[in-house]
Order: C-alpha cells, then sequence, then structure tokens
C-alpha cells in the first residue's frame, strides 16, 4: 500500500510539475479548478482521456 502511494505521489508531483508553466499565466480560481481536476482524475494523462 505505501509503495503504491509513493509511486501516485511521485507521479502526481511529475504530472504537475508538468503543469506548473500554464498554470502560472492562469488566475487563482482556474488554478484551482484545474489542481482540483488533476487531483480527482489522478494525473494529467487521465484528464486528457475525459
Amino acid at each position: 500500500m505505501d509503495k503504491d502511494f509513493s509511486l501516485e505521489k511521485k507521479n502526481f508531483i511529475e504530472t504537475y510539475n508538468l503543469a506548473r508553466s500554464i498554470m502560472t499565466i492562469l488566475g487563482d480560481q482556474v488554478r484551482q479548478e484545474i489542481l482540483l481536476a488533476l487531483i480527482e482524475s489522478g494525473g494529467w494523462e487521465e484528464l486528457l482521456l475525459y
């Protein structure tokens, strides 16, 4: 279980770092919505599939 969480955490951080540069040019509300969507979906790749 801990290994799964560690892997998910690592993947999320990598995904978040890829999106950071884009999010910096957006407003706070948009950034919060993007973060929430990333957290709920488990990462950027899953978000792109919807």
